[in-house]
Protein backbone atom coordinates (compact mmCIF):
# COMPACT_ATOMS: atom_id res chain seq x y z
CA UNK A 1 0.00 0.00 0.00
CA UNK A 2 2.77 2.36 0.60
CA UNK A 3 4.46 1.91 -2.88
CA UNK A 4 1.07 3.16 -4.25
CA UNK A 5 0.83 6.13 -2.26
CA UNK A 6 4.13 6.82 -3.20
CA UNK A 7 3.21 6.85 -6.73
CA UNK A 8 0.34 9.09 -6.12
CA UNK A 9 2.53 11.85 -4.95
CA UNK A 10 5.00 11.65 -7.50
CA UNK A 11 8.06 10.13 -5.08
CA UNK A 12 8.12 6.94 -6.90
CA UNK A 13 7.88 8.06 -10.73
CA UNK A 14 10.79 7.67 -13.11
CA UNK A 15 12.70 11.40 -12.93
CA UNK A 16 13.93 12.52 -15.89
CA UNK A 17 15.26 15.85 -17.24
CA UNK A 18 13.65 17.65 -20.29
CA UNK A 19 16.65 17.34 -22.01
CA UNK A 20 16.82 13.47 -21.75
CA UNK A 21 12.58 13.09 -22.30
CA UNK A 22 12.93 15.50 -25.58
CA UNK A 23 15.81 13.30 -26.84
CA UNK A 24 13.82 10.10 -26.20
CA UNK A 25 10.67 11.27 -27.85
CA UNK A 26 11.96 12.52 -31.20
CA UNK A 27 14.27 9.02 -31.51
CA UNK A 28 10.53 7.06 -30.90
CA UNK A 29 9.16 9.57 -33.20
CA UNK A 30 11.52 8.92 -35.92
CA UNK A 31 11.59 5.08 -35.52
CA UNK A 32 7.55 5.10 -35.66
CA UNK A 33 7.50 6.95 -38.84
CA UNK A 34 10.03 4.92 -40.83
CA UNK A 35 8.13 1.88 -39.51
CA UNK A 36 5.03 3.61 -40.82
CA UNK A 37 7.06 4.12 -44.18
CA UNK A 38 8.22 0.26 -44.46
CA UNK A 39 4.59 -0.69 -43.42
CA UNK A 40 3.19 1.64 -46.28
CA UNK A 41 5.33 0.44 -48.75
CA UNK A 42 2.84 -2.60 -49.22
CA UNK A 43 -0.12 -1.62 -48.13
CA UNK A 44 -0.60 2.30 -48.72
CA UNK A 45 2.17 3.85 -50.59
CA UNK A 46 0.88 7.25 -49.95
CA UNK A 47 1.65 7.44 -46.85
CA UNK A 48 5.08 5.67 -47.26
CA UNK A 49 5.49 9.29 -49.42
CA UNK A 50 4.79 11.30 -46.19
CA UNK A 51 6.38 9.19 -43.68
CA UNK A 52 10.09 8.76 -45.25
CA UNK A 53 10.42 12.44 -45.90
CA UNK A 54 8.90 13.19 -42.34
CA UNK A 55 11.56 10.77 -40.71
CA UNK A 56 14.23 12.54 -42.34
CA UNK A 57 13.00 16.13 -40.90
CA UNK A 58 12.82 14.01 -37.43
CA UNK A 59 16.53 13.07 -37.73
CA UNK A 60 17.82 16.33 -38.79
CA UNK A 61 15.65 18.23 -36.15
CA UNK A 62 17.27 15.49 -33.76
CA UNK A 63 20.41 16.10 -34.68
CA UNK A 64 19.93 20.07 -34.48
CA UNK A 65 18.29 19.85 -30.95
CA UNK A 66 21.13 17.63 -29.65
CA UNK A 67 23.88 20.17 -30.67
CA UNK A 68 21.64 22.37 -29.18
CA UNK A 69 21.36 20.83 -25.67
CA UNK A 70 25.74 20.04 -26.00
CA UNK A 71 25.91 23.97 -25.46
CA UNK A 72 23.21 24.18 -22.75
CA UNK A 73 23.65 23.91 -18.85
CA UNK A 74 22.30 20.84 -17.33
Amino acid sequence: FTHWCNACTGKGLLKMSIKTFHIIFVVLSTLLALGLGFWGLNNLPLMSVIAFPGSVALIFYGIKIFKKFQTLQS
